[in-house]
């Protein structure tokens, strides 16, 4: 049985059908393009902006602390990078906005926070046809200079936070973005593309009970479209709708991405906060992350890992006993543990006084 999440209007149309457990997202044409914005969390300091990029301009949403008094140098500043697949600023997953939640959180403990859409998504201009991971990390650090400029951002502390695989987008940016102060990887993958993507496939089949002839052929056909991707292997037998949704510029860097490489590039100091019961991204790639980051050797270089007791993928607390966790979580919140954590790490990694 897969899970999936659908979307429906308030006359009952279909606007939407996601599919987690098999990386498929369908979207209605309409809500796929520009201009097209669903929201089901709003926070009173939330304004919108838009940030000129090369030929087009990125729609974002900006929250600012509503009940306390703006530092000197300005607020420090937290900008969120957003995962894989058709997901908005917001970052709705299983009904769950996990980023409009995070920022309306973190604005109330004294952040400035900036999510925003991905190119071709939501309101953002732009195509991400051909989009791969390095061109959102180019994103990435236009928005990072848009915070650099305003007034009411110290700019001695800017940091960027990415959620799942939006992490490598994070740590792609902060390799080159000296601008950037701080590094959180939350529920991030430590493994590259290639193998994350057939360790992603065996959970899926242990959830679905698959048999072992199912498992065989979906795991074969699976290597199969890794290596057609990379270019060591052919396509022969491969049904078009899975060639097209894998032939992509994207998919391709995905596979061939390798964070250790990058958290090497990268001098920034890092959280690693990873929930202890994320079945999507075991807890054991924070391990790994943090293996490679522990061998940096720039000074300000400094990696904290910080395992969540109790948390899953979508930053909410596990219930307890054998249930689908993923079910009925409209109004859900995302434990205060997690900002804590972040709150916690951040007033140390980038002081106001330093």
């Amino acid at each position: 049985v897969l899970e999936a999440e659908i979307w429906v209007d308030q006359n009952r149309r279909l606007l939407r059908v996601n599919l987690p457990d098999v990386l498929l997202d369908v979207a209605r044409q309409d809500l796929a393009l520009v201009s097209t914005r669903l929201t089901s969390v709003r926070h009173p300091g939330e304004t919108e902006v838009r940030v000129a990029a090369r030929g087009f301009s990125l729609a974002a949403s900006v929250t600012t602390p509503t009940d306390r008094e703006r530092p000197e140098d300005g607020w420090p500043a937290v900008l969120l990078v957003p995962g894989t697949g058709l997901v908005d600023r917001d970052e709705n997953i299983n009904g769950v906005p996990i980023f409009g939640q995070l920022a309306g959180q973190l604005a109330n403990v004294g952040y400035l926070v900036m999510r925003y859409d991905k190119r071709g998504i939501g309101q953002s201009g732009g195509r991400s046809e051909t989009a791969d991971i390095e061109i959102y990390a180019d994103d990435v650090r236009t928005v990072v200079k848009y915070l650099d400029r305003r007034d009411d951002v110290d700019d001695d502390r800017l940091i960027v936070l990415g959620h799942g695989e939006g992490g490598w987008t994070a740590l792609q940016a902060a390799a080159k973005e000296k601008a950037l102060d701080a590094v959180v990887l939350l529920a991030v993958p430590g493994t590259p593309g290639a193998e994350l993507v057939l360790e992603q496939q065996r959970n899926r089949l242990d959830r679905m009970q698959s048999t072992d002839e199912e498992r065989s052929q979906q795991v074969a056909l699976q290597k199969q479209i890794v290596e057609a991707v990379l270019g060591e292997g052919s396509w022969d037998n491969v049904p078009e709708d899975m060639r097209r949704r894998a032939d992509t510029p994207w998919f391709r860097s995905f596979l061939e991405f390798e964070p250790a490489e990058v958290i090497l590039r990268a001098r920034q100091p890092l959280l690693i906060a990873h929930g202890d019961v994320d079945d999507r991204i075991p807890v054991t790639h924070a391990d790994r992350l943090a293996a490679v980051a522990e061998t940096r050797r720039h000074r300000e270089a400094t990696v904290e890992v910080s395992k969540l007791p109790g948390i899953n993928h979508l930053l909410l607390v596990k219930p307890p006993g054998n249930v689908n966790e993923y079910r009925q979580l409209l109004d859900q919140q995302i434990a205060p543990e997690v900002i804590e954590v972040l709150d916690d790490w951040m007033i140390r990694a980038v002081p106001s006084d330093r």
